[in-house]
C-alpha cells in the first residue's frame, strides 16, 4: 500500500503567525521545511532533498532563504509546496505523483508557474488542493484512495475541476475535509480509521456531507478535530492518543471533549495542537518533541506551558532538527 506507512511524524501544514495564530496563510510547515511570507515574498528553510525549498539546488538551509518570489499564501505538504502569486498557483519539489500539477512527474528546484488560478491553496502529503474565485475546488497528485475527490482512484499531473464547491479544503494524510459557507463538513478519500464519520465505508472518491457542521477543522493523516462554539470534537486513529480521549480507543464518529474554550486547533501526523486562551496544548506523539514536553507521549491533552506568541519559534527548531537528522 503505496506510502501508507511512515515511522517519522509529520507535523502536517502547520501554520503559525508569530502574533497568536496556529494556523494562517502566511508560514506553512511540511516534515522538514517551512515556506513563511515575508515583506510580500517567500522565504524557505530546513530539508532540500527534492528541491522543494526552491533554492535552484538540494541543499538544506538552516536559516531563512529568500527565494525572491512575490506571493500572498504558502502552503507546505511533505516535500513539496504551493505559493499563490497575484492569484497564480506555484509549486515546487517533490514530484513523482504529479502534485506540482505541471504536466509531469519530474521534481522542480524553483517555483514554477502552474498556469493556473485560485484564491487559496492546500497541500496534502502527496497531494493538493486550490479553489477558483467561483469556490471551485480543484484537485492534483496522489489519488489512491480517491482523495482528489475526482470520483476514481487515478492520480493526476494536471489541476482537474472536481465540480464540487467550497470555502476551505483541509487536507488529511489520504483523506481531506472541506467547510462550506453554511459551516457543513464535507470529506473525501481515506477511512480505514473512521475518520470521515461515514461508519463502514472504507474510501469514498467523490465529496459526501458527513453528516456534521462546524466552525473550524483540521486533520492529522488519519485522524482530525473539528470546533463547534469553542468546544472540541475528535474522530479517526488513536494508536498514540492523538484523538486527546485519555485512552487509544479509535473512533469511527465524532465524539465531544469535555474542552471548551478552544480558540484554534490543529492535527498533525500522528499528534495535535490546541490553542486555549492563549496557552498551547498539546496531545499524542512525541517522536519529535512535538508535545512540547518531556512526556514521551500523552493521550490527554497537557499544557505545554508556551504562550502562543512564543509558538512559532518553539515549532521551527523543531523542523530545524528534523532537517539536520534527515
Amino acid at each position: 500500500m503505496k506510502k501508507s506507512i511512515l515511522i517519522i511524524t509529520l507535523l502536517f501544514l502547520v501554520s503559525i503567525e508569530s502574533q497568536a495564530k496556529l494556523i494562517n496563510d502566511y508560514l506553512s510547515c511540511g516534515y522538514a521545511h517551512c515556506y513563511k511570507i515575508k515583506n510580500g515574498e517567500v522565504w524557505s528553510i530546513g530539508n532540500n532533498v527534492h528541491g522543494q525549498l526552491g533554492t535552484g539546488d538540494n541543499y538544506p538551509r538552516f536559516d531563512w532563504y529568500n527565494t525572491h518570489i512575490k506571493a500572498d499564501k504558502v502552503s507546505a505538504g511533505y516535500y513539496h509546496g504551493y505559493a499563490l502569486s497575484n492569484g497564480e498557483i506555484l509549486s515546487v519539489g517533490y514530484n513523482i505523483d504529479g502534485q506540482l500539477g505541471l504536466g509531469h512527474n519530474n521534481d522542480v528546484l524553483i517555483f514554477s508557474k502552474t498556469g493556473f488560478y485560485g484564491i487559496d491553496i492546500a497541500a496534502g502529503l502527496w497531494n493538493g488542493y486550490f479553489i477558483s474565485n467561483k469556490k471551485e475546488v480543484w484537485s492534483v497528485g496522489l489519488n489512491e484512495y480517491g482523495q482528489l475527490g475526482l470520483g476514481d482512484k487515478e492520480s493526476r499531473n494536471i489541476w482537474s475541476n472536481t465540480n464540487f464547491k467550497a470555502e476551505k479544503v483541509v487536507p488529511g494524510g489520504y483523506f481531506s475535509y472541506a467547510l462550506k459557507d453554511n459551516g457543513e463538513v464535507w470529506v473525501v478519500g481515506d477511512n480505514h480509521f473512521g475518520q470521515l464519520n461515514l461508519k463502514d465505508i472504507e474510501n469514498i472518491p467523490n465529496w459526501s456531507y458527513s453528516n456534521v457542521n462546524a466552525d473550524k477543522i483540521s486533520a492529522g493523516v488519519h485522524h482530525g478535530y473539528y470546533l463547534k462554539n469553542n468546544v472540541l470534537w475528535t474522530i479517526g486513529l488513536n494508536n498514540y492518543g492523538q484523538l486527546g480521549t485519555e485512552d487509544n480507543i479509535n473512533r469511527n464518529e465524532w465524539i465531544k471533549l469535555n474542552i471548551e474554550n478552544v480558540n484554534e486547533i490543529k492535527g498533525l501526523y500522528w499528534s495535535g495542537y490546541l490553542n486555549k486562551d492563549g496557552s498551547i496544548y498539546s496531545v499524542g506523539s512525541n517522536y519529535y518533541n512535538e508535545l512540547l514536553t518531556e512526556s514521551e507521549k500523552s493521550n490527554k491533552w497537557l499544557n505545554t506551558k508556551i504562550k502562543e506568541k512564543d509558538f512559532e519559534n518553539e515549532y521551527i527548531k523543531i523542523i530545524l532538527n528534523k532537517a539536520r537528522n534527515f
